[in-house]
């Protein structure tokens, strides 16, 4: 029997542990929930089990829905996970190090279920495990569209490139609120404990995707093309892309934020879209080094730059690391209140930028300053060096812009580590390049120390 639409059959696969464990390390640090003293205990709960069964539900019917982890420490996830008739596999450790084998066991439930039922359309892996590349390949061969759920920046990069579409926790959330914007990101927050906290990517890149995806459509001078096409191209051509990220509650608010670039007419069953003539292909994002750099090196730059833009750590180009920092510094050296917020901080930093530039920027440069401003603030906060005290807005935990500049490249080492062997493969003179500016002293000892800190071998986490 054909599917159509809504004769979708869903088949939805936790990899339980996994998606606690990332929650978990959102709350409490990188890699707080494999020490003993946080693993092998009674968790609690820290997600909405809903906010993906929900997702789930607008896809299709669920027919499959089934969950692997050991249970006696996730009990209180009863009420949910009952709730919504999740099939709960029990899977006890085997070994000294705590393994349990749940994605292994998973493979072979999801590959016997994909031979075993042909109806099942698609295939729901909620986890950000990288080891579910093989099966996400072999599942897409047998013709099945494959979503991943999983925690921003505790997800493999390659994880996400490989599903046919991949949505993180943070956007399931958002549409879920109920105060989600309708047409336009949500407006500035007086509490400054939440104000705008972390990078939910940037607009520009959106923008960009969705030019590309026109022109790959066809979509210029007299061709229409219909809007329901442009989505799914985008998701596949970046399977993370979903407009809510942006601040927009439909596809087709994020279309008319657009306007400058994308016209739409009324078509017979669905608007019809076109880009406006002079919609040009943007030019190459520029490496933040100022540094000359070989052609090879300037490739593996742009490597490094994207996986960390991936992971919401975003380089500033007008400032070095190391400037934007001194210069983050200074200015709670100097206050004389608190800020109020982030907002407020990310305009007093970009007026300390204008000093290093021109006395009369132009207007691209003051937007420069700005965004440069906010991705200088936003790795200090994934470096995990603000200190959020209620409601008197937020502080930095020292001053000393060398102490910053470490957390912020241990941060950055953090990120790369997720897809790169730091020991073996880690270009140092091209890292070095892009946290620093011509004439500026090296930080390579810095960046060798941070390296050496991770690679360094681990103590067995399962021995006493």
């Amino acid at each position: 029997m054909s599917n159509a639409k809504n004769e979708f059959r869903v088949a939805m696969y936790w990899d339980f542990e996994n998606i606690h464990a990332a929650h978990f390390d959102l709350h409490n640090g990188e890699g707080a929930y494999h020490r003993v003293s946080n693993r092998n205990q009674q968790q609690d709960p820290l997600f909405e089990v809903e906010v993906v069964t929900s997702f789930a539900a607008t896809i299709g019917a669920v027919v499959i829905n089934r969950a692997y982890a050991n249970w006696q420490n996730f009990a209180k996830y009863r009420n949910g996970l009952l709730k919504h008739a999740i099939d709960l596999v029990q899977l006890y450790p085997t070994g000294s190090h705590g393994k349990n084998g749940e994605d292994i066991r998973m493979s072979l439930d999801v590959l016997e279920d994909v031979y075993r039922f042909p109806h099942i359309t698609h295939i729901l892996l909620v986890s950000g495990d990288s080891d579910f590349i093989p099966l996400v390949h072999k599942i897409q061969q047998l013709d099945k569209y494959v979503i991943g759920i999983g925690v921003e920046r505790a997800t493999n990069n390659y994880f996400t490139s490989a599903c046919n579409e991949f949505k993180f926790f943070k956007t399931l959330q958002a549409m879920r609120d109920d105060s989600a914007p309708v047409t336009a990101p949500a407006p500035a927050s007086n509490d400054p404990r939440t104000e705008d906290l972390t990078d939910t990517g940037d607009i520009e890149d959106a923008r960009a995707l969705l030019l590309e995806a026109m022109k790959r459509e066809g979509a210029e001078g007299d061709n229409w093309v219909v809007r329901a096409a442009i989505k799914p191209l985008m998701q596949r051509l970046r399977s993370t892309f979903d407009e809510s990220d942006f601040g927009y509650k439909s596809f087709t608010a994020f279309l008319k934020a657009c306007d400058d670039m994308v016209e739409m007419r009324q078509g017979q069953h669905d608007y019809e879209c076109r880009l406006k003539s002079g919609s040009l292909a943007p030019a190459p994002t520029p490496v933040a080094s100022a540094v000359p750099m070989a052609s090879s090196e300037l490739i593996v730059a742009r490597q490094y730059e994207d996986i960390l833009k991936e992971q919401g750590m975003r380089l500033p180009v007008s400032v070095s690391l190391r400037q934007g920092v001194r210069l983050a510094a200074g200015l709670f050296k100097d206050a004389a209140v608190p800020y109020k917020g982030f907002r407020a901080l990310d305009g007093e930093l970009a007026v300390s930028m204008a000093s290093l530039g021109s006395p009369e920027p132009s207007r691209a440069e003051v937007e420069a300053r700005m965004s440069d401003a906010r991705k200088v603030r936003i790795m200090l906060y994934n470096a995990r060096q603000f200190n959020l005290k209620g409601d008197i807005g937020p502080s930095l935990k020292t001053t000393d812009p060398a102490l910053l500049t470490r957390a912020v490249v241990s941060a950055i080492l953090f990120c790369l580590r997720r897809v790169i062997d730091l020991q073996d493969e880690l270009d140092l003179t091209v890292l070095d390049s892009l946290l620093t500016r011509e004439g500026e002293q090296s930080i390579r000892e810095v960046i060798v120390e941070e390296r050496d800190r991770f690679v360094r071998p681990e103590e067995d986490a399962a021995q006493p």
